[in-house]
C-alpha cells in the first residue's frame, strides 16, 4: 500500500491575536530546544595553573600554564627546566639579545631575563591565550627594569616577516657590515628552544625561523655549522607520566647546540 501524506487544510483564526503560531507554518518554532546541548555535553575549559619553579641562585618564580592547548602550551616540560638550568649555570648574556621559540610558560626566556640578557624575545604561536598567559608570567616574576628587557609576541614558524620583532634589535636585521675582519649580519645572538621538535610537519619551517633569525658570522677560520651536544640529564623526568615506554628514556633530556656561521649574501 502507498503512503500518503495528507495535509488538513488550516483555518486561521484571525479574531484571536494572543493564539500561539502553529508549529506547522512556521517549523521553525522549537528548534531551539531540540538541537540545545545540555551543560554536560561540553566540559568547561580547565583553568590555568601556577607552578613554582626555583631557580639555581634561589629565585622562586611562579609560572602560570594555561588550562589546556592543542600546541601543548599547559606543560611545564622538563625540558625548559634542563634548559634553564644549563643557562643559568654556563652562558654568560649580559649585553646579548636572546629569542625563545615555543615559549609555553617563558621558564627559559626568564631566566635570560634574570641573567642579565641584554633583550630577551618571547615567542609562541600567535594565540591569544598563549600570548596573554607569557604576558602574565613576565609581569609577575620580573621587576620593572628587567620587564622592559624582555618582550613578548606571536610568532609562526617560517613566517616571513619578521618585523614584530626584529623591531626590538635597533639595527635592520638584513643589514650587513665588517667587524674585526669578520662578515656580520645583524640578528639575535641565542636562539633557546626547548620540546619543539615533536611536530615533524614543522621542521623545516622551525629551521627556516632560525636562519632567518640568528646573527650570523661568517670569518676564515669557522666556514660550517655544527652541533654539540652540551647536556644529558637523565633524571629529568617524563613530561607525561600516565604514557607507555621506559620512563627512564622518557625521562631523559638532551641538550644540542647548534652553531650557524654561513653568511649568505
Amino acid at each position: 500500500m502507498d503512503s500518503f501524506n495528507l495535509k488538513q487544510p488550516k483555518i486561521k483564526n484571525t479574531d484571536n491575536k494572543d493564539e500561539e503560531e502553529d508549529p506547522v507554518e512556521n517549523p521553525m518554532i522549537g528548534l531551539e530546544c531540540i538541537f540545545q546541548e545540555p551543560e554536560s555535553f561540553r566540559p568547561p575549559s580547565p583553568e590555568p595553573k601556577v607552578l613554582k619553579h626555583q631557580t639555581i641562585s634561589g629565585n622562586i618564580l611562579n609560572i602560570r600554564l594555561v588550562g589546556g592547548h592543542p600546541l601543548w602550551g599547559h606543560v611545564l616540560y622538563p625540558a625548559s627546566i634542563v634548559l634553564s638550568n644549563y643557562v643559568e649555570k654556563n652562558l654568560n648574556l649580559i649585553n646579548l639579545n636572546i629569542l625563545e621559540l615555543g615559549a609555553g610558560g617563558g621558564l627559559p626566556g626568564l631566566v635570560c631575563a634574570l641573567s642579565g640578557a641584554k633583550l630577551v624575545v618571547s615567542t609562541d604561536f600567535p594565540d591569544p591565550d598563549l600570548i596573554k598567559n607569557l604576558e602574565w608570567n613576565a609581569d609577575h616574576n620580573l621587576s620593572e627594569t628587567m620587564r622592559g628587557r624582555l618582550k613578548v609576541e606571536g610568532l609562526k614558524w617560517g613566517s616571513t616577516d619578521l618585523s614584530s620583532i626584529f623591531r626590538y634589535i635597533h639595527d635592520q636585521p638584513m643589514k650587513k657590515l665588517e667587524l674585526n675582519h669578520q662578515k656580520v649580519r645583524i640578528g639575535f645572538d641565542v636562539i633557546i628552544l626547548s620540546d619543539l621538535v615533536f611536530n615533524h610537519s614543522e621542521h623545516a619551517s622551525l629551521l627556516s625561523t632560525c636562519e632567518s633569525c640568528l646573527r650570523h658570522i661568517k670569518s676564515q677560520s669557522s666556514d660550517e655549522p655544527f652541533m654539540l651536544n652540551i647536556v644529558e640529564d637523565r633524571s629529568a623526568g617524563v613530561a607525561f607520566p600516565l604514557d607507555n615506554g621506559d620512563p627512564e628514556v622518557r625521562g631523559t633530556v638532551h641538550g644540542w647546540k647548534m652553531t650557524l656561521t654561513e653568511c649568505h649574501e
